[in-house]
């Protein structure tokens, strides 16, 4: 008897010793395949988007932005040059560069809400350039906007996502907080 419930006890240390290190492993590979999909998930809908603002015309000199189907008598929502359409995209990616489109979309309204606010200048450029405002505005020139960047300044140029959103930073809110997306809160 004393020798069974020792060797049970001796199959059962060397099951948790066995075990223990499997499930570990296991459970490591799982949560490392969680992640390889979510990766994936993340580059299939950035290669859509890619292949979306592929489609769309970009900048032509005084870019007007075109709507899917004009109708009569409809203007753009905003007409801006190419070195404005090229300032805000690189604005858009410098200030989200790990951000998914959304969070993109709300930094490329807050240039634009801003451009209608009678407290800020009046276009693209004399907003981003504004002393104190796009900390990232210094590295003009040097930055490379992605597709999804320029589809997303499209996207907003064409129909804002937010028309009350004039401040965001990555620290707290500024003004009216309304909401937090992608490691930034903005506010109005």
């Amino acid at each position: 008897m004393k020798q069974s419930w020792k060797n049970n006890l001796i199959s059962a240390f060397i099951g948790i010793m066995i075990g223990l290190p499997w499930a570990l492993y296991a459970g490591d590979e799982q949560e490392k395949n969680r992640e390889r999909e979510a990766e994936i998930r993340r580059e299939i809908h950035e290669e859509q988007m890619i292949a979306e603002a592929e489609f769309i015309p970009l900048v032509a000199t005084e870019t007007e932005i075109i709507t899917e189907e004009p109708k009569e008598e409809q203007k753009p929502l905003f007409t801006i040059s190419e070195e404005e359409f090229e300032m805000m995209a690189q604005i858009v990616c410098a200030e989200t560069y790990a951000d998914d489109m959304e969070g993109k979309q709300y930094v490329a309204d807050v240039i634009l809400n801003r451009v209608d606010d009678p407290r800020f200048d009046n276009t693209i450029s004399e907003v981003i350039l504004a002393p104190g405002q796009f900390s990232t505005a210094k590295r003009l020139g040097e930055i490379t906007p992605s597709p999804l960047d320029y589809g997303c300044v499209i996207s907003e140029l064409n129909d804002r996502k937010n028309t009350e959103i004039i401040y965001f930073t990555c620290t707290g809110y500024i003004g009216t907080p309304c909401f937090e997306c992608g490691g930034n809160y903005f506010g109005k």
